[in-house]
């Protein structure tokens, strides 16, 4: 599959690296200098600098291909989720970020806090459900991809891939039981 991720910011470059370590062709769109440099380090020739507004910009990236998939993560998109979250979710406890509708998969956010049932488990011992899959992890501000050997602390902040109806079973694996 062929996708541009137009933003390179925190939900757009783990998107990226989920896609990329899963076989899919990717290509990143950044605008902004600083953050483009630090991704071209790690993606090389995966991301170009430029507005993903912008006809030409799009065509450099491979838009006339055409992609499988255009995910734009904006910073007003990114401000109106957390407007939504710290509104309707004040435990944040699982927050959903993305649809990918055509693929039957959706992201999701999970804050990890004392008492869950993963706390200092390694995700290779984490029992996740059927069709779910974590991503990666931040922590302290610094992202990782989730692999075996990560242990998820209070204050993760992971970010899952599942299919419809998995959030339920990928609570009960990750977060606390509230009375």
């Amino acid at each position: 599959m062929y996708v541009i991720v137009a933003g390179g910011g925190k939900v757009g470059a783990n998107l990226a690296r989920s896609l990329i370590s899963h076989g899919h062709e990717v290509t990143m769109i950044e605008q902004r200098p600083d953050r483009f440099e630090t991704l071209e380090e790690e993606f090389e020739h995966q991301v170009q600098r430029g507005d993903a507004t912008e006809v030409f910009v799009l065509e450099q990236a491979g838009i006339a291909r055409p992609p499988d998939i255009v995910i734009a993560p904006t910073v007003c998109a990114t401000l109106s989720l957390l407007a939504l979250v710290e509104h309707e979710v004040p435990e944040h406890e699982l927050v959903h970020l993305l649809e990918l509708r055509k693929e039957n998969l959706e992201i999701v956010e999970v804050q990890i806090d004392e008492g869950s049932p993963c706390v200092g488990k390694s995700v290779e011992k984490i029992v996740l459900p059927a069709g779910s899959q974590l991503i990666s992890v931040v922590r302290n501000g610094q992202a990782k991809i989730a692999d075996g050997d990560t242990t998820l602390e209070p204050g993760d902040q992971v970010l899952a891939i599942l299919e419809p109806g998995k959030t339920d079973e990928l609570k009960r694996v990750l977060l606390k039981q509230r009375p």
